[in-house]
Formats: C-alpha cells, structure tokens, sequence
C-alpha cells in the first residue's frame, strides 16, 4: 500500500527527544507493510541528521522550520506577531498555529500530486489542522500522543479537537486514559490504543550514586519547562530538607536557557544536551518526572523504567503505565509528596532498586516496538477492508 505519512519533527533514531525516536522506529518496521512518502519538519541544525531518515521511507519531503530559539530578536517579533494573528484567525492553540506553514502546506502538495496514496497517517495531533489538504474520501489515521493537548490553552484545544478529529476515518492514543478523554469531548468518537514502543536495552548496569536524583528532558516540550521550573521552585528545596546530601542534575536543557539558568541558580547541576543518556541513568539513584502538563504516555518515564531506575512522578506522568504494578512507579501530587517519595526511595536502596527491576521487566514486555507497528499496521488494514 501507499501512505502518505505527516508528522512535524525530523524522526531521526538519533534525534535528541523521544518522540522522534519512536516514530524513526515505527517507520523503519513499517517500511515492509507500506511504500510511506514522509513529509516532516526539521530544525536548522538537524540537517546533518536527513540522511539517517531517507532510508527510513520511500520518499522524504523534509522542510525546515525555525524555532524561537533559531532566530534573531528582529524575526522572534516577527515570529511572535504572526503566530498571534494566526490565533485569532482560526482560533486553533498556539502548539498548533506555529506548525501552520506554508513549506509544510506545498510540501503535502506536491507529494499528493506526484502519486496517488491508499492512505493518509498523521503523526501527532499539532499536524491534524491538514487534514483539509487531503483528497477526498482517502482513509485517514490521526495518533495523538497527547488527548488533545500539552495543556498550554484547554479551550481552545478542545475547540480543535470537536472541529478536526471526526475528519479523520480512525483517531488511535497512546493510553486508556487519553482514549477517555477524547471520547468524552467527542461523544460517539472511536477512539483506538497503541501503547508507544521504546529501546529497551538487553541488560543494565546500575552504578548509582547514593544521593543523585535525575531530572531529563526537551526544552522544547513545555510540560518539561513547567516540570523543571516547579522542581527548582518547590520540590528541590523540599527534598533538601529531608535530605540535605542530594544532588539533583537537569540533563537536556542547554545551560544558556532561561529555566536552566534558574536551575543552576538553585543549585541543581545542569549538565545541557548529553550524548548518552544512558550513563546519566546508570548513575542516578532515582529519576523524577514532576509532570502538571499535558497527557499521552512520558517517553521518558518509560525510558527511566527500560533502565531500571526508580522513578517518582504524578498521576499525570504514571498515564498509560496501568499495566506496570503499583508499587513500581512512586507517585504524588504536590512539591511535599513528591520530595518524600524521591527521600524514601533514597533511603531504601534495596527497595527501590528491587521495585526498578520490576518495572524494567514490565516495560520490556508491555511498551514494544513490535507492538507499536503491528497496531498501526492493523489500523491501516482495517481502513482499506
């Protein structure tokens, strides 16, 4: 079959979030079901990276598009301005209006003039605003990995979410929870599960440090710029009190940023973007993951989980994780519970590190690649029947 597949980040197996390396994997499992012409977005400084996502596909019709942070004060107004009139003009969020390009717009042109496609695939609900671009009657597959949102305008992404999702012939999520949701801003929606699938490595090494908490993530991803803010403001300074030893490290956010600068301030170790994340893992006594944002499942939390590192998070972060045992995961909802958790986790080695190792077999067995794709390979086959 033929798909055409629109997704806004470069899906590259080297990319630095978990989200791209999700979808480069599902796309490599893929490429003997479908022939997928890929039509992405990619950042200035992730053109090296286009030629690791070529073979991963049929045809790849990659645009560049800047980020704030890739541009001049003079084109952040600019920038900032026409985002601005975007929302007022279509009243979409503002995750969604920033992906409302031009380049992506002739990109998804062109591609559907070259050939004809049995299937349309769309990566993320931020890239569902083009479904108006789409032939008429052609089945149509949207995976949202956040219910309708990263929290950044409720309003309006339920608006989007109502006027855009029963375009589209199937509507997939990646947890129960998220399904939920959805269903109860569209009643009658069908809404279908596909758990996301992770690298779990085949054996782990743990050489943690007694008292080294890890926080990680995109700073580009504003869930993760709110978790890191709250545990510098709140859960740091709580976790001090009950544990004056600790150590906590930010890895992912450049040391020039705004809220790392903060951070380290406050007294955490900013490490900025680290080559292998795995090492950090291997030396972190426990992974926290404050998350007050957004759905969908954390990546990263299941990546911690994959390594066998204690985690602490929130009920928004423990999403999707039902199947995992309770015990697992510690969880919280407030800066007091959370420093509590992250102590008594500290506190008991043995316990914690026994209740990882739980996890780690949970994961390995529940969040598989294999699973991802036979999911969306089924959902592709059921449209076209």
């Amino acid at each position: 079959m033929r798909v055409i597949f629109l997704y806004p980040y470069l899906p590259s197996p080297d990319a630095g979030h978990g989200s791209a390396r999700l979808v480069s994997r599902l796309l490599a499992d893929l490429s003997d079901v479908a022939e997928i012409t890929l039509v992405c977005a990619y950042r200035p400084g992730e053109r090296h990276l286009l030629d690791s996502v070529r073979p991963l596909c049929h045809d790849l019709r990659a645009v560049e598009r800047r980020f704030s942070t890739d541009m001049g004060p003079v084109r952040r107004t600019t920038e900032r301005g026409t985002t601005g009139l975007r929302m007022l003009s279509t009243g979409f969020p503002v995750s969604v209006v920033k992906l409302r390009r031009s380049g992506i717009r002739r990109a998804l042109r062109e591609a559907l003039q070259a050939r004809s496609y049995d299937l349309a695939h769309v990566e993320q609900s931020t890239m569902g605003q083009y479904v108006d671009q789409l032939p008429p009657g052609l089945p149509s597959v949207l995976v949202d990995h956040e219910a309708g949102g990263s929290g950044d305008d409720a309003s309006r992404w339920a608006s989007y979410v109502r006027k855009i999702y029963p375009l589209f012939s199937q509507r997939l999520v990646l947890s129960a929870e998220d399904g939920a949701d959805l269903e109860r801003l569209v009643p009658g929606l069908s809404v279908g599960v596909r758990p996301p699938g992770i690298v779990v490595p085949p054996e782990v090494r743990r050489d943690p440090d007694p008292d080294r908490v890890l926080f990680f993530g995109s700073p580009g991803h504003a869930p993760n710029r709110d978790s890191l803010d709250w545990i510098v403001q709140d859960v740091f300074p709580a976790l001090q009190q009950r544990r004056p030893s600790v150590k906590m490290v930010c890895a992912g956010f450049p040391r020039d940023d705004a809220a790392a600068l903060r951070a380290a301030a406050a007294g955490v170790e900013v490490l900025g973007f680290v080559d292998d994340l795995a090492t950090e893992l291997t030396r972190a006594a426990a992974v926290l993951s404050p998350v007050r944002l957004g759905r969908g499942v954390r990546i990263k939390n299941l990546e911690a989980l994959a390594h066998g590192v204690p985690l602490v998070t929130t009920g928004l972060g423990h999403r999707g994780l039902g199947e995992v045992p309770d015990h697992v995961v510690r969880t919280a909802e407030d800066s007091e519970g959370l420093a509590a958790a992250v102590a008594a986790l500290l506190g008991d080695r043995e316990a914690a590190e026994s209740a990882a190792a739980e996890g780690r077999a949970a994961v390995s067995e529940l969040f598989t690649f294999e699973r991802q794709a036979t999911i969306t390979a089924d959902t592709w086959r059921a449209l076209l029947r």
